[in-house]
């Protein structure tokens, strides 16, 4: 008999880890407002900074791994754009990167019931822009590289979660419109978002 109640009491504990652990698999949606620091080096003459807010939108599925893990993957998209300030020289060009993306992996463990701690790893495109008056030396550059970061994840009910995250984007270089100058740009955001499950 007390064999028997061992092996309820610990299917009851598996059944119950497997509980918590699928709040966070499935799809879901999420809308975020992050705060981001922008830096964008240009050759060895420039070197611009420029903090903003960006809004983004995130879809995501998660597949249980083992009763406390998950691994998501997604997509998120951002409405803004991430301005690196302007350079005044013989024309005043504004420095930013739009329409950015990036799919991303993102493994994580419960910390309790509804909370998951999750690391990032990502792959990020956008464009590279220079708008400049005047308009002839303006030009854009599709541009692409890698994120990585860490977040926390709290469900607030049954279907909808708050996350907080922090990420660190590096983009590869590229050239100006004269293949004279190296552009090198990197991006750390800082992240608020409320979404829901499916």
């Amino acid at each position: 008999m007390k064999k028997l109640f061992a092996c309820l009491l610990m299917l009851g504990t598996v059944g119950l880890a497997s509980a918590q652990v699928s709040n966070f698999t499935g799809f879901s949606g999420a809308v975020n407002l992050s705060a981001a620091s922008s830096n964008t080096k240009v050759g060895s003459f420039h070197s611009l900074g420029g903090d903003g807010f960006i809004g983004s939108f995130q879809g995501a599925y998660g597949m249980e791994l083992s009763s406390s893990s998950v691994l998501g993957f997604g997509l998120t998209y951002s409405a803004g754009k991430s301005k690196s300030d302007n350079i005044i020289d013989d024309s005043t060009s504004d420095v930013a990167i739009k329409n950015q993306y990036s799919l991303y992996l993102e493994p994580g463990a419960l910390l309790s019931d509804n909370t998951l701690l999750y690391g990032k790893i990502s792959v990020e495109k956008g464009k590279f822009a220079v708008t400049s008056t005047p308009a002839s030396d303006s030009f854009s550059r599709s541009i692409s590289g890698t994120g990585y970061g860490a977040g926390l994840r709290h469900m607030l009910d049954k279907t909808k979660f708050l996350q907080v995250e922090l990420m660190k984007v590096g983009y590869k270089s590229i050239r100006n419109t004269d293949n004279t100058v190296d552009i090198k740009s990197s991006t750390t955001l800082g992240t608020i978002g409320i979404g829901m499950k499916f």
